[in-house]
């Protein structure tokens, strides 16, 4: 399976332009040497699963990703929670509330639950209440010591296996998939 990645560098000038930015021009899609298994600090043994891939990489990739190499099971409910990156107060009460509720509907109707996967604003809180099962979708660009995912040339590709995994990070580029999601995986 290739789900390849964006390589942002300018084939025409062998530097990086974030200026004007022309697909075609300044952009190679390369296979993914991004993914693997991944570690959070401060949630002790959990560890989750990441793929940068291209924002071309079609839904059905994705999808069968998730469900065929990952192992999730297929969901009866999508749950794209977006906002705001500003930070803001809860009260214990009303956190409390917030993250029982999620997780009861989350559980209830068998959703996966989509963030941004930034640990600010509305997508923090969502974290935090399920903080097990969540599928998070970030641009490579804000990722916090992202060249630490990238996988060194010297793994044999044999050894590149995706395993079955509870928390889960893919490293998105694309905006759009869970509309596509929705209108290609229709639950019957």
């Amino acid at each position: 399976m290739n789900i390849g990645y964006l390589y942002l560098q300018d084939k025409v000038n062998d530097s990086y332009n974030w200026r004007v930015l022309d697909r075609h021009r300044h952009i190679h899609e390369v296979p993914t040497d991004a993914f693997g298994d991944i570690s959070f600090d401060g949630l002790g043994q959990k560890t989750g699963k990441y793929a940068r891939v291209s924002t071309d990489t079609s839904p059905e990739i994705l999808y069968q990703l998730l469900t065929e190499q990952w192992k999730l099971s297929p969901p009866n409910l999508l749950i794209s929670v977006t906002g705001g990156a500003k930070n803001f107060y809860l009260k214990a009460r009303i956190k409390n509330m917030f993250h029982r509720g999620l997780i009861k509907v989350a559980q209830t109707t068998g959703a996966w639950i989509i963030t941004g996967g930034t640990h600010a604003g509305v997508m923090k809180h969502v974290g935090q209440a399920v903080r097990d099962n969540a599928l998070s979708m970030a641009t490579w660009g804000i990722i916090h010591n992202k060249d630490a995912l990238v996988r060194p040339e010297t793994v044999p590709s044999n050894q590149r296996s995706v395993c079955i995994c509870k928390v889960l990070m893919i490293l998105l580029e694309c905006s759009s998939f869970v509309d596509a999601l929705v209108q290609s995986h229709t639950v019957q």
